[in-house]
């Protein structure tokens, strides 16, 4: 809401995991039922995890509200990260 109070920039960044082989790996998901732990714990046992991280195209803060904002931010990470592989 902030941006949108403010009409500042948005800069979505896209993060995914690799595997030794460029494999995606989800070994650091945190979701659903996943705690704190369990993913630290599953990083930690993660044999050559790598972080990718792609900084996409800014949005404007200008949007109409914070749903419609996000959901640009959502397609554009969603459309980055499908064509990954």
């Amino acid at each position: 809401q902030a941006a949108i109070d403010t009409a500042a920039a948005v800069t979505p960044i896209a993060v995914s995991y690799t595997d030794r082989d460029g494999r995606r790996c989800y070994a650091a998901a945190f979701v659903g039922e996943t705690s704190l732990i369990d993913c630290l714990w599953s990083i930690a046992c993660a044999d050559g995890l790598t972080v990718n991280a792609a900084v996409l195209p800014r949005y404007s803060g200008e949007e109409s509200d914070r749903r419609h904002l996000a959901a640009h931010v959502h397609r554009a990470i969603s459309h980055h990260l499908n064509h990954l592989h």
